[in-house]
């Protein structure tokens, strides 16, 4: 954006966290999912009681069809509505969605990453080990955008895996 601000260029950026839906492809679908969806002993990074924004693939679309439609300043971002939940709640969740009984979630430490070849998730766990909040606010006065619901986008996300 800063580029597109300093060159004149008229813009406006659409950003987004963690993707959750159909087509997503996200540390959880890659990392924890496959282990849910198995009933098999799961374990994700970072903190996993951190609270943590999840965008759904059809809200950022949603949210990208509104801002083509913006006839306010440019020059500016919107963050994507999105829903809060801990990587432990989202893992809870998305059990319980599929019946499936889990042992209690763990996460994984930074030598078990680097030993599984996990090497960008060692670089980007910091974004698991503290609250990652967004706030939407503008997106959803400006723009008449809302977040669905979690049920929502965990079951849109597991049309893919089931």
């Amino acid at each position: 954006m800063a580029a597109a601000v300093r060159a004149s260029v008229p813009a406006i950026e659409v950003r987004s966290s963690d993707y959750l839906g159909h087509g997503a492809i996200s540390y959880f679908s890659l990392v924890a999912l496959p282990s849910i969806i198995q009933g098999k002993p799961t374990a994700f990074i970072g903190d996993l009681d951190a609270t943590h924004a999840w965008a759904f693939t059809k809200d950022v679309a949603s949210t990208l069809v509104a801002v083509s439609r913006y006839t306010g300043e440019w020059g500016r971002a919107f963050h994507v509505p999105s829903q809060y939940a801990s990587p432990r709640e989202l893992i809870r969740k998305t059990a319980a969605m599929l019946g499936q009984e889990i042992p209690e979630p763990r996460s994984y430490s930074v030598p078990e990453m680097e030993a599984l070849g996990m090497h960008e998730l060692v670089e980007m766990r910091y974004l698991f080990e503290s609250p990652l909040l967004v706030d939407s606010s503008d997106a959803e006065t400006l723009l008449g955008v809302k977040a669905s619901s979690l049920e929502e986008m965990i079951a849109d996300t597991l049309r893919d895996h089931l």
